[in-house]
């Protein structure tokens, strides 16, 4: 599958619609559905290591690490891994490693502004490079809140990105704040992904 990198060339970042077929989209929906009603996903934290935290005024989501190689992951992993490839091919960035959780948010919660790079625990650690987020919320509305909102540098918002139904969004991770709006009326569920390297 061959991916247009035009906006992420020009923008740093990209969303894009229709990658993925419906039938794989509700799979893996129901698939977090099921593991989020059985209590698999664990409430998230803050920071790394010792550090981490809960703060659930700050972070309100739940999440679980997955393997990439189980089902029903293999699909998306093969496109991360032609994603990888093409993107080492056209930007130089020396992607090695995926790492990726499935996350729910209930309603009434968000997640504050943040940058999904930490500071670097050594010169040869790896680093999150590029974040990507699938999203899995069927018959999205807007007043269903949860939007994605990205910001450069100079703290603007330069886009703002509804969750809508098998829509991707990927970005530079060291360059992007960004923040999750509160969730207003339902779950808002999706499969987020670092790039390392």
């Amino acid at each position: 599958m061959n991916i247009d990198f035009t906006d992420f060339e020009r923008n740093k970042m990209a969303v894009a619609d229709g990658l993925f077929s419906k039938s794989y989209l509700v799979n893996l929906k129901n698939y977090i559905s099921e593991q989020y009603q059985k209590n698999h996903l664990q409430k998230s934290t803050i920071g790394r290591g010792l550090e981490n935290q809960i703060h659930s005024e700050k972070r309100g989501d739940f999440i679980l690490w997955v393997d990439l190689q189980t089902p029903p992951f293999i699909e998306i992993a093969e496109f991360f891994e032609n994603f990888k490839t093409q993107v080492n091919k056209h930007f130089f960035l020396s992607l090695k490693k995926i790492e990726a959780h499935i996350t729910v948010y209930p309603p009434q919660t968000h997640y504050e502004k943040h940058v999904d790079q930490f500071k670097a625990s050594s010169p040869f650690s790896l680093q999150r490079k590029v974040s990507f987020i699938l999203y899995l919320n069927e018959d999205w509305k807007p007043e269903d809140g949860g939007a994605l909102q990205i910001y450069n540098a100079e703290d603007d918002v330069v886009a703002t990105v509804d969750p809508v139904f098998g829509r991707i969004v990927y970005f530079l991770s060291a360059e992007f704040p960004h923040e999750v709006l509160t969730i207003q009326n339902k779950e808002r569920i999706s499969l987020t992904a670092w790039f390392l390297g």
